[in-house]
């Protein structure tokens, strides 16, 4: 195998490692997951105002004499 070839691949590993790895950090900083972000100790999260709907399944008829 031509050692130009083996010399490239990894220099392509190592700067592509360390451009993905500050991409990361990068955005990491910009946008964090909720779950990065800690609360105070003690205190509640506010809730959203989300609503969750729960659906009949598909598969069954719905039952018309219950409503």
């Amino acid at each position: 195998m031509d050692p130009f070839i083996v010399v490239v691949g990894l220099l392509l590993l190592v700067f592509g490692t360390a451009a993905a790895l500050a991409w990361w950090y990068l955005v990491k900083r910009a946008a964090p997951y909720e779950d990065e972000t800690s609360p105070a100790p003690g205190s509640r999260r506010a809730s959203d105002g989300a609503e969750v709907i729960v659906l009949p399944p598909i598969d069954k008829p719905r039952d018309r004499s219950q409503t």
